[in-house]
């Protein structure tokens, strides 16, 4: 019995060491279990339980044996760090692998997935799935072997949380283990023997930052959940002169990371990962990383130095704050609460003088300044950031590009923010009009009260909602907080509130005021007030036609890439307007234009490259641009294409079937008589005569005099429908009223009628 039971996990170990089959190897083990369970239960039966354990601790793993082995034999501090290790390199497998590349447990695994002693960045990459299997079932070995440290338990939870929301791929291998630690996190309840550890000095010889960093490491689940056992802690550290209200240098506090002992070191990684955005998190988890201290073998240690220093400077916090320990230690314990309920960790305390800055340069149109100093504050998950960033992709300030995938990240990273404006853009992707409603049903109180606080940029976006939520029946409420926004310098509610008295208000003075908005937020730089004002000059409707000045605001626009300023601009230098015509330069702008997706440039351009207008004529370069533009619905190119794929350039009927009837579901009624007509004669599609006058059908509906001549054709034939004098007649006549000669002649010719 028991060679039979070994025999078959030789079997296993085998297939997990063949690299090819790694990924292959969590089904393999699954029909393993189900082939032996019978042996196994025997086994308990007669009472061979370590040998149970052994068994099933192997096959459920795809980590060889010996590697098992390895690990669980390290000492717990060790073992505490190797687990920190997998879990960043699991959450990343990009940027955290030169730090951890010269240890035993990294080799190992490599050697065992790749079948090499190394790995290119590349080779990680591609294999980011099996190497995230080996680790996660490492860990679970780890667990079912009791070799973890129970003071790592509530992080690695936390760790493994957090893998299993974000990344699907891991659901599988993880979810079960996810499931274990869930309920053994809930059965933790250490309060009483942490406390009794604190008031025994248990940490009075440590340095402030580790005595902090350990102890908050040790709270569970229900002393976090508890604010009288938070506060008897907190009592606690400062009886112990762990904390105080002393304010002292952050870089000497944190300076001290240095000189956590070993032993204690993977305990804090662990924690600090799992309180990832945190500012002292990021600087810990960065200055072990770094410095080499968790190195757990092998590898040259890094040199101390200013790191912390240094680290300090990249949070952007000023080397001169001073902070209290007891302040830190209220600061982590508000991190670790946010990650416990699921929400993103609270770090904007050290970040709000350099997000105002930033906010100050965005409001002045500085924006590359406001750009650069967004971005940098993304990156240290500052969700507010993110709004910013979305405005950037989606409007072009600045003349950065407008790029849909950048704006849709950004959206997606606001989605999970614990901020406002950080989560508001995410209503506006909602497709689901229902869902929109209640998203923003759901933000809107705490959306008004950070407008009431003075928040500029919540007081336009406030506007906005309410418009979407309330219409007309909250304009007055709209129009008090842009002009509050307007009046603080947010030119977006300058451009919001100038709409809105063009379009709502239609008074002289209330057309003179939009005019004053749009040319306020125009000498700011918003590129689209500046199209704006540029409509205005070239229109001459609200002030005098000034084709120049329409020239200069256009070219303004474009030139921070707004697509359509770029049209605009394009536009001018084609028709003249202001300018001498010029089909060089047009082109030039519309293929900007294009390049940044504007669909109707896009249609220029291919044109553009048919006719030989301002470039060289190449058939191709227009398909191609055409093709851009159908893929937008454009129906001039999806009529173009099916043109050319049907009698033109490519003869391709199929084709030119799936361009016009794309075109025919957007009501297009040219479009609807070619779907027919190619129906009817077999052209694309197999010979369909029920398809060609469903299609003829739609397009009589819509007055199409091509569609009612062919569906007079088909009810005097009776194709595709039931035959019917009357109604061939009918739409003969119908056709030949709006002009068409061969309708004018069959009415004449089989009815003897004529049109009045």
């Amino acid at each position: 019995m028991k060679k039979t039971i070994f025999d078959t996990l030789d079997t296993i170990n085998k297939v997990a060491r063949t690299t090819s089959e790694v990924s292959n190897a969590i089904s393999s083990t699954a029909n393993a279990i189900n082939t032996i369970s019978g042996t196994i239960n025997n086994v308990k039966k007669n009472g061979e339980t370590s040998i149970v354990s052994q068994v099933v601790e192997t096959i459920q793993s795809i980590v060889p044996q010996p590697d098992v082995d390895y690990l669980a034999f390290q000492s717990k501090p060790k073992i505490n760090n190797i687990i920190a290790g997998m879990t960043s390199l699991i959450a990343d497998n990009n940027t955290k692998v030169k730090s951890i590349e010269s240890q035993v447990w990294y080799q190992r695994m490599i050697k065992t997935v790749l079948g090499s002693n190394k790995a290119t960045l590349n080779e990680i990459r591609q294999n980011h799935d099996n190497l995230n299997a080996y680790m996660a079932d490492a860990i679970s070995a780890l667990y079912q072997r009791n070799a973890i440290d129970q003071r790592i338990i509530m992080s690695l939870g936390n760790q493994i949380n957090e893998l299993y929301r974000e990344n699907n791929k891991m659901k599988q291998m993880i979810g079960a283990f996810a499931a274990k630690l869930n309920e053994k996190i809930e059965s933790i309840d250490n309060f009483h023997l942490l406390n009794a550890e604190i008031q025994q000095g248990m940490y009075s010889e440590l340095s402030s930052i580790e005595a902090v960093l350990l102890i908050v490491s040790q709270l569970d689940k229900r002393t976090l959940n508890d604010p009288r056992k938070l506060m008897i802690i907190q009592r606690s550290m400062v009886d112990a002169g762990i904390v105080n209200d002393q304010k002292q240098s952050l870089v000497e506090i944190l300076g001290d990371i240095q000189f956590i002992e070993e032993e204690n070191s993977g305990i804090i990684y662990m924690d600090q990962l799992a309180t990832k955005g945190n500012y002292v998190s990021d600087i810990v988890t960065s200055a072990f990383s770094t410095s080499g201290l968790m190195l757990v073998d092998g590898g040259e240690e890094v040199q101390y130095g200013d790191l912390i220093y240094e680290l300090i400077e990249e949070q952007s916090i000023d080397k001169n704050t001073l902070i209290s320990t007891k302040d830190l230690l209220q600061d982590l314990i508000e991190g670790k609460i946010n990650v416990m309920e699921g929400k993103a960790p609270i770090s904007s305390i050290q970040y709000g003088p350099l997000l105002q800055f930033a906010e100050n340069a965005f409001i002045e149109y500085r924006m590359e300044e406001a750009y650069n100093t967004f971005k940098s504050l993304a990156q240290h998950s500052i969700s507010r950031a993110t709004y910013f960033l979305g405005k950037f992709y989606n409007y072009s300030y600045g003349g950065f590009s407008v790029s849909e995938e950048e704006y849709n990240q950004h959206v997606k990273l606001g989605s999970y923010a614990n901020e406002i404006l950080g989560s508001i853009f995410y209503g506006f992707t909602i497709q689901d009009e229902k869902g929109k409603m209640e998203y923003f049903e759901s933000k809107f109180s705490e959306l008004e009260e950070a407008a009431e606080e003075g928040d500029v940029f919540a007081q336009h976006e406030l506007a906005l909602i309410s418009e979407i939520l309330y219409g007309e029946e909250t304009l007055e409420e709209q129009i008090y907080w842009l002009i509050e926004a307007s009046k603080n310098g947010n030119f977006e509610s300058m451009r919001e509130l100038g709409e809105l008295f063009v379009n709502r208000m239609g008074a002289k003075e209330d057309q003179d005021r939009a005019v004053e908005l749009f040319s306020q937020g125009a000498q700011i730089g918003d590129p689209i007030c500046q199209l704006r004002l540029g409509y205005i000059y070239l229109e001459g409707e609200l002030l005098e036609k000034d084709e120049a000045k329409a020239l200069y605001w256009f070219r303004l626009s474009a030139e921070q890439e707004n697509p359509d300023g770029q049209v605009m601009l394009a536009e001018c230098h084609r028709l003249g307007f202001g300018v001498t015509p010029n089909s060089s330069e047009a082109f030039t702008w519309y293929l900007k234009a294009a390049e940044n997706g504007n669909s109707y440039a896009q249609i220029r351009v291919a044109y553009s490259y048919e006719k030989g207008n301002g470039t060289k004529m190449s058939y191709a370069e227009a398909c191609k641009w055409y093709e851009k533009a159908a893929d937008q619905n454009e129906i001039d190119a999806l009529l173009w294409l099916g043109d050319n794929h049907s009698t033109g350039l490519f003869k391709d009927n199929k084709k030119a079937l799936v361009h016009y009837k794309k075109a025919a579901e957007l009501e297009n009624t040219y479009a609807m008589y070619k779907v027919g007509e190619m129906y009817m004669l077999g052209k694309g599609a197999k010979l369909d005569c029920f398809e060609a006058a469903k299609w003829f059908t739609k397009g009589s509906d819509l007055n199409d005099d091509y569609c009612q001549s062919w569906l007079a054709e088909c009810y005097y034939s009776g194709n595709g429908v039931q035959k019917n004098m009357e109604m061939s007649k009918k739409y003969y006549m119908m056709s030949a009223e709006q002009g068409n000669e061969f309708a004018m002649k069959m009415l004449k010719k089989r009815f003897g009628a004529t049109v009045k």
